[in-house]
């Protein structure tokens, strides 16, 4: 169950997982620590991903160019997140698209992350980003 207050994982969630992918790990490696600090102390009710299951998950981001999440880190509530880059090709920021488990399509391949990619990749182009340069 969640309460109000309660810590959520950013590796647990779509934005998080685009974050960890498109940030510097300098910047990321201390927020998976202190979720996984949290973890153990019992202060947060959902699970975060760490070590190899967490590399895996952020080259599988990478090399979709999405991330999505079901029913994580809220039971019934899924999302889509993708990343917005700027003219010098660094993240700017992401993109989410959040629903009720049944009415969302979070495949990579359907609709939702369709729309999402085309979205997001116009505004990145819009900021002066050139994809494969």
């Amino acid at each position: 169950m969640t309460h109000r207050g309660a810590a959520k994982r950013g590796s647990g969630t779509a934005t998080g997982k685009v974050f960890a992918a498109w940030l510097p790990r300098k910047l990321i490696e201390p927020v998976i620590a202190d979720e996984m600090q949290a973890a153990q102390k019992g202060w947060s009710d959902v699970g975060a991903l760490s070590g190899a299951a967490l590399n895996r998950e952020i080259d599988k981001v990478r090399q979709d160019g999405i991330a999505a999440t079901t029913d994580l880190p809220v039971p019934g509530i899924s999302a889509l997140s993708a990343p917005v880059f700027n003219h010098s090709g660094h993240l700017q920021l992401a993109i989410t698209v959040i629903g009720p488990t049944p009415k969302i399509d979070v495949s990579l391949q359907g609709g939702h992350a369709a729309a999402l990619l085309a979205f997001t990749r116009r505004l990145s182009e819009q900021l002066g980003y050139i994809a494969n340069p």
